[in-house]
């Protein structure tokens, strides 16, 4: 095989691998369509990094083996250059893509906490917001620096969340932004 007919085929590849990627959620249907494109490409089965993620695919038998399914993910990420560990994660529990700011909240932010603080009562996040001097929000705006997700239903499309929080993904995919952290990232940023 020639270099250009293995990246022209890795390029075949890759492209399979961002549609499937598209929801952040890896399933075992995609992960067979993943070893039955591996499995008619013979010649590269043998081959980085087709034979490693086979590999990994075979592990896989149904939904409930979350811990290879994750490894295989992180391998196909890698594999798309988008290994966004260190810039953002996805919170698989409620599909939505997650920043991770390096960066101290600054004071007088405005934030939008969606769901109930794990770790604080809603008196004692209000109180804690302003001795802080922050902004606490009950709708996202264009100005909305955070939206911070705390616990949510699983199904958080069903419930009074479900619009500040389609709108804080509006917002960010606008370029306005607007960052959207779970709690546990909050109190680390917080001031």
């Amino acid at each position: 095989m020639t270099d250009q007919s293995y990246h022209t085929r890795l390029a075949e590849f890759k492209g399979l691998v961002k549609g499937i990627l598209a929801d952040g959620i890896l399933v075992v249907p995609e992960v067979k369509m993943l070893r039955h494109w591996i499995k008619n490409h013979p010649d590269l089965q043998q081959q980085s990094p087709f034979s490693h993620i086979h590999h990994l695919s075979l592990d896989i038998q149904s939904e409930l083996d979350a811990g290879p399914i994750e490894k295989l993910k992180g391998s196909l990420l890698e594999l798309l250059g988008e290994a966004q560990a260190q810039t953002e994660k996805r919170l698989e529990k409620y599909g939505i893509l997650l920043d991770q700011p390096n960066e101290k909240i600054e004071t007088d932010a405005r934030i939008c906490f969606c769901g109930k603080s794990k770790k604080h009562t809603d008196n004692e996040l209000k109180e804690f917001f302003r001795l802080n001097h922050l902004e606490l929000e009950t709708t996202v705006k264009l100005n909305t620096q955070f939206i911070v997700l705390a616990e949510l239903d699983q199904d958080w499309r069903n419930t009074i969340w479900a619009t500040p929080i389609e709108q804080a993904i509006s917002y960010r995919e606008m370029g306005t932004g607007l960052l959207i952290i779970d709690e546990n990232e909050f109190w680390k940023l917080a001031p």
